[in-house]
């Protein structure tokens, strides 16, 4: 479901494109960055601000079959380095949540 993840140590930022693979409707993603000091970054969260599109609740993004979403975040931790990405993600009517493989994320700057 993550199709691009790239991130820029020198600004802090994540670029990330999401793509509903999928036959459900997805309702809500969640992202998980793994840095390289061993802690882990949830988005949304306290640690990133999300920069594009900044008008949108992730917890509450609905993504039809084929809906791609893309998204900048910044990230606020310093010690961060961005290394692996993974979606967790709900389904309407379901308690179950779907986790993604990790993705390798490309760090250029």
């Amino acid at each position: 479901m993550i199709e691009d993840a790239s991130y820029n140590p020198a600004s802090q930022t994540l670029f990330m494109s999401i793509r509903n693979m999928g036959l459900i409707t997805v309702q809500g993603v969640e992202i998980h960055i793994m840095c390289s000091d061993g802690t882990e970054i949830t988005i949304p969260g306290s640690s990133a601000t999300l920069l594009s599109p900044s008008e949108i609740d992730l917890t509450q993004v609905k993504l039809n079959p084929g809906d791609t979403l893309t998204i900048l975040v910044q990230l606020s931790s310093t010690t961060c380095v961005a290394q692996q990405a993974y979606l967790v993600y709900g389904v309407p009517g379901s308690q179950q949540q779907y986790v993604s493989k990790p993705i390798t994320v490309i760090v250029y700057g």
